[in-house]
């Protein structure tokens, strides 16, 4: 990971029950997905990173699940940090830049007017283990 911008839209209000996003209204929270009410929100992450590797760089979005991996912290902790302590925020942004992470991407081909472009979301992530990694690299190497 490269890069954590603090910029972005890093976490949404969802329903706890469904991950589906919710919209703050009177007090409660609308699940647009579920047309219901519901009395309590969390966050949850949907997080763009800049990351890198020995055949270049590039964007990923990671969702919940990852990103909360990578950040080391809940979307919820993060989203209080931001709120109430701007130095804690930035030292979790800190903390995740320059980590190693083994990430499974899925790609798909989107069009957005009219111009095609490629969309990078991290469906799988685990901490780099250099043991491991090395011996599957060896056992590779063995077989042939």
């Amino acid at each position: 990971v490269v890069n954590v911008s603090a910029e972005q839209t890093m976490y949404y209000l969802a329903n706890p029950e469904n991950g589906k996003k919710v919209v703050e209204q009177e007090g409660r929270f609308w699940c647009e997905g579920d047309a219901k009410y519901v009395e309590t929100a969390t966050n949850r992450y949907v997080l763009n990173l800049r990351v890198m590797d020995s055949s270049g760089d590039g964007y990923v979005t990671l969702f919940n699940e990852q990103a909360e991996m990578v950040m080391g912290v809940s979307a919820d902790e993060l989203a209080s940090a931001k709120l109430n302590d701007e130095d804690a925020f930035n030292a979790l942004l800190k903390a995740a830049r320059w980590s190693n992470w083994t990430l499974g991407v899925a790609t798909k081909s989107r069009e957005y007017q009219g111009e095609k472009r490629l969309r990078h979301t991290g469906v799988t992530a685990r901490q780099l283990d250099f043991v491991r990694d090395s011996q599957r690299l060896l056992d590779l190497i063995a077989r042939y």
